[in-house]
């Protein structure tokens, strides 16, 4: 304040001729009193200076213009049409203020200005990010000049700050949405404190004009008489110093304040949780937070003044990847991405420029983001993204091999079934009975693969039967050895004779295989495979605490490896979908899930004990099958006559093979059979009949109209009718439908002759609605 009191408040010497800003001495000896002289040199010093500082202001709206390129070149030309318009405006006030004679015009003025200069520089403070900005120290370097240098009464300064502050924050009001409330009230609060210390300050120095004026006007008043002007200039001597004291005491106020609004402001600075350092033009550090301090583990005090490069090098950052240099270089914002080992965290260094009024480096802000979070969220993603596509390549296999799958089975229906046909018609003793039974067995392996793409497609369904554990193992045990290769030894240990359960083969096997591939993978050294079988009793005690496990009679499936191991924390996500302890590209994580899954179907139970370093073994509980009523049906092999009936049949099936075959085996049994090949054709021939046919034989699947359509068309006709589907896909099975027929039964492909006449028996002998007479259970 020092200087602007050189300019503005000094005193005239008393008969010297008096500064510009102040009222001429011919006025004052014009019989003015007091208030009449400090009001018109006041208005004077305001039209003096607003002439001065319009002046200034145009000057620097436009100097600004470069500022605009650099750092906001994406406005710069609507910018640079406010700026121009507010330079016209700041020239013709200029131009006005030394013109105007009426003191309210001259303060209308001002109050305009205010508001125009105020509105463009919100204008751009909205453009470039509104409340989260941080261009508001604009806003703030206008009240400073309107407030600080301008003297004017102090109403002028207090309505002009109330528009200030309104323009400026109305607009974020009505037209953001407050999101950076931290931003926005901390900008606000520092704001606010700007304003009142400016107010105050000006209020101060208004003061002190006054008193000036009122002394300058009695010292004209008693210029007549040396004695009295001494005295006079003694008594506002007298004030001036205890005004001066005042004012230094006032000033050691602020002085503190603005101390503790530093304070503040350290402490904003070291809460934020990114690493902020201020650098000088030569990369030296001036300023640093305290995450700063704790990341480098260096005190504040040995920060300052030291190379933010070296310190950052010092700690693993290699030096060409912080961007100091390329910033200095540039001018511009720069930022890396770098990950350190030593510390296994991730960071971005970004850095920006400060420049000064000229267009010149200053310095810069160097700031440093531990990422480490964002990088493991992102590698997880990405995980997910291959576990995803890999179940969809597995879905598209899947799909592949269930069309293989659907079209051998009506292949295979033709070998089994006229296998069967020609079996039966054969004599025992009949030497080509048993090239026959060769065939067909040849038939029933290939069924059983065909089961197993089924199976691979999700497709299947369960074919529930009394099977024997070691009857399957017996099986499996050449091709376990091939699969688990020669390093590691196959061992089997099963009791004889073991109680038989109600099972799918098909599964129990892929139960085995995948078993001992996960043994496999855990002996990459060699080992042994240990397969057991039992039959147990599980008493109370045993069982309690294993949830989904009842007491009583169970047999027993355990397979042992003497592999590597697992820790408690990998054993309690075992069967967890797409976990996996093996490489990245070396499992699915779904092996031991499907396991789960289909112990699960067949109401058992499974546990996994091992240890780090001593193997691991997974034991199974399956409840035994005591008799043959548990089963959903019995098998085929304990019904070998083919039954026959007189009732009127339409077989419908676009492969011909299948018609053939339906056509051969019931035809003889006294069946009226009528065939077609596709269901508008089958529409035909039914009302053709007026319709007599007793029962429906049809695909699932077919051209033109689908066997489910079909059924239910006709059965809207004929409600009496009974329908027996055949399909090689569970999902095509007709408890899904709603079809308006008395009995529905389901053939799983490949048929044969025995099973065709049963199920077809059992369709027209059995009455009322039946929705689950299939020969299997889905799953």
């Amino acid at each position: 304040m020092e200087g602007k009191g050189n300019i503005m408040h000094r005193l005239p010497v008393p008969g010297g001729p008096p500064p510009a800003s102040y009222a001429t001495t011919g006025e004052c000896l014009a019989g003015m009193t007091e208030k009449e002289y400090i009001a018109l040199n006041m208005d004077h010093l305001f039209r003096f200076w607003m002439h001065r500082i319009s002046l200034i202001g145009a000057g620097l709206f436009m100097m600004f213009t470069t500022l605009d390129y650099v750092s906001t070149r994406n406005f710069f030309y609507d910018f640079l049409y406010l700026r121009i318009g507010i330079t016209v405006v700041l020239l013709v006030v200029s131009y006005l203020s030394e013109r105007l004679k009426n003191r309210n015009a001259m303060y209308i003025l001002g109050y305009i200005t205010v508001i125009l200069a105020s509105a463009v520089i919100e204008y751009m403070i909205l453009k470039l990010g509104g409340h989260a900005s941080r261009f508001y120290v604009g806003i703030i370097l206008l009240v400073i000049v309107v407030l600080g240098f301008v003297p004017a009464r102090f109403s002028f300064h207090l309505v002009s700050a109330i528009l200030i502050y309104g323009i400026y924050l109305v607009p974020i009001l009505v037209t953001e949405r407050i999101i950076e409330y931290k931003i926005f009230f901390t900008t606000n609060f520092f704001l606010l404190s700007i304003i009142m210390s400016s107010l105050l300050l000006r209020y101060l120095s208004n003061r002190s004009l006054e008193n000036e004026f009122r002394l300058r006007h009695e010292m004209e008043q008693y210029k007549k008489g040396l004695e009295e002007l001494v005295e006079g200039r003694s008594e506002a001597l007298s004030e001036a110093i205890e005004k001066v004291r005042n004012e230094m005491k006032e000033r050691s106020r602020m002085e503190e304040a603005l101390r503790k609004a530093a304070n503040d402001w350290r402490a904003t600075f070291d809460s934020t949780r990114d690493m902020i350092m201020m650098l000088d033009r030569q990369g030296r550090i001036i300023k640093a937070n305290r995450s700063a301090s704790l990341f480098l583990d260096t005190g504040y005090r040995e920060m300052i003044g030291r190379s933010a490069a070296e310190l950052f090098v010092g700690v693993g950052v290699p030096e060409d990847v912080i961007p100091l240099a390329e910033m200095m270089r540039n001018r511009s914002h720069e930022e890396r991405e770098v990950f350190i080992p030593a510390r296994e965290v991730w960071l971005v260094l970004s850095v920006d420029p400060i420049l000064d009024e000229s267009g010149k480096l200053a310095g810069a802000v160097f700031t440093v983001r531990d990422i480490t979070a964002l990088k493991k969220a992102e590698e997880e993603k990405s995980e997910l993204q291959m576990q995803l596509l890999h179940v969809q390549k597995m879905d598209s296999i899947g799909r592949l091999a269930g069309g293989i799958a659907h079209d051998f089975n009506n292949i295979l229906s033709a070998i089994l079934g006229y296998s069967e046909l020609a079996m039966l018609k054969l004599p025992e003793n009949d030497p080509v009975r048993e090239n026959i039974r060769q065939v067909h067995n040849a038939g029933e392996r290939a069924a059983s693969l065909t089961r197993q793409l089924l199976a691979l497609s999700r497709r299947q369904v369960l074919e529930m039967r009394i099977v024997n554990l070691n009857e399957i193992i017996g099986n499996m045990s050449r091709m376990l050895a091939r699969m688990i290769g020669e390093d590691i030894s196959l061992e089997t240990d099963i009791q004889r004779p073991v109680s038989p359960i109600l099972a799918d083969p098909g599964q129990i096997e892929q139960v085995l295989m995948n078993l001992a591939v996960n043994a496999r993978d855990a002996m990459p050294a060699g080992g042994r495979l240990i397969i057991e079988t039992a039959d147990i009793r599980l008493e109370e005690e045993h069982v309690r605490g294993r949830k989904g496990l009842k007491a009583g009679d169970y047999v027993m499936l355990s397979v042992t490896d003497t592999g590597e191991g697992m820790t408690r924390e990998v054993q309690e996500r075992i069967f967890e979908p797409f976990f996996t302890t093996k490489d990245r590209g070396a499992g699915t994580g779904l092996g031991l899930a499907t396991v789960y899954g289909i112990v699960g179907q067949h109401n058992g139970y499974i546990e996994v004990a091992s240890e780090p370093g001593k193997g691991t073994t997974f034991t199974i509980y399956f409840p035994p099958a005591h008799t043959l009523e548990e089963m959903t049906g019995e098998t085929e092999e304990h019904q070998p006559v083919l039954k026959g009936g007189t009732e009127s049949i339409m077989v419908v099936d676009d492969d011909a093979s299948i018609r053939k075959l339906a056509a051969s085996t019931l035809r003889p049994l006294g069946y009226r059979v009528h065939e077609a090949s596709n269901g508008e054709e089958a529409l035909k021939l039914f009302r053709k009949r007026n319709g007599e046919i007793d029962l429906l034989l049809t695909d699932v699947i077919m051209p033109v109209m689908n066997g489910k359509e079909l059924a239910e068309r006709l059965c809207r006709e004929r409600p009496s009718l009974r329908v027996v589907f055949m399909s090689g896909y569970a999902s095509e099975a007709i408890e899904h439908y709603n079809i308006p027929c008395e009995r529905e039964v389901f053939i799983q492909k490949p048929i044969t002759p025995i099973k065709l006449t049963n199920r077809i028996r059992e369709a027209l002998e059995n009455h009322g609605p039946d929705r689950n007479a299939k020969d299997e259970a889905s799953i």
